[in-house]
């Protein structure tokens, strides 16, 4: 199954042989691939290149190491980073579609990166929080191309469309909060509902960081200075050490 989510401005892409970590307000900047089910039973992380020139300028090796080597490892990471997700989406406040519509939003479904980048980029970081700068999110629904941006009723919600959209957004023109990012995930009673996401993107940006283990992380500090300068991820919030 593909597996597509965005936080902090990092797109992850998932499949059974392919993990692709990508900037989506960065297309100049390289993608991380991590790729698994390799011919020599490797897996191998590599920076892509798209623009480059030359196919051996596109790809730049990081690591390759042996599934085995790592195993026992990864397992107690991959049970450490279920808890902690579900952790995470406990704390995630729910909305529906007559709490958006008493509060005066509409559905914003943003086609392609550059209007998600866009969209997020009038909720600058000050002082350790996202402020919404009201004259940039006019500004950019004036003069952005309508293509880019589907409006919809509140309503539009149970919809299987906008469900499985990967960029839905609420919006309103006045009031706290005017921009919300929500997603359509599964909660703690197993059924499905829209939640916001906002209240915990740094958290999250900070937690699949922290998560991998200690031994694997320590052994992997050139690796990871090298994604964060090639990727620039201080510009998203995170830590290079």
């Amino acid at each position: 199954m593909n597996i597509r989510f965005v936080i902090a401005n990092l797109l992850f892409s998932t499949t059974k042989r392919l993990v692709v970590i990508r900037r989506v307000d960065r297309k100049d900047l390289p993608h991380l691939t991590i790729s698994f089910q390799n011919s020599s039973c490797e897996i191998d992380l590599h920076l892509n290149y798209e623009n480059a020139r030359s196919s051996d300028e596109r790809y730049v090796p990081l690591t390759r190491f042996s599934w085995g080597s790592v195993e026992q490892s990864l397992e107690g990471f991959l049970l450490r980073f279920e808890t902690e997700f579900r952790r995470l989406f406990l704390k995630v406040p729910t909305v529906t579609s007559v709490w958006l519509i008493r509060r005066g939003y509409v559905i914003a479904l943003m086609h392609g990166d550059n209007i998600q980048s866009a969209i997020l980029a009038t909720a600058p970081k000050l002082r350790g929080k996202h402020r919404i700068d009201a004259d940039a999110v006019k500004k950019l629904f004036e003069n952005v191309d309508p293509s880019l941006i589907t409006l919809l009723d509140p309503s539009a919600l149970s919809s299987t469309e906008v469900q499985n959209h990967p960029s839905v957004f609420a919006a309103r023109a006045r009031g706290r909060n005017r921009l919300i990012s929500l997603r359509y995930v599964p909660m703690s009673n197993g059924v499905n509902a829209w939640a916001r996401i906002d209240p915990i993107a740094d958290e999250m940006a900070r937690f699949v960081v922290d998560a991998f283990p200690a031994e694997i992380t320590e052994a992997a500090k050139d690796v990871w200075r090298k994604i964060y300068d090639a990727m620039q991820l201080a510009e998203v919030g995170l830590a290079r050490n």
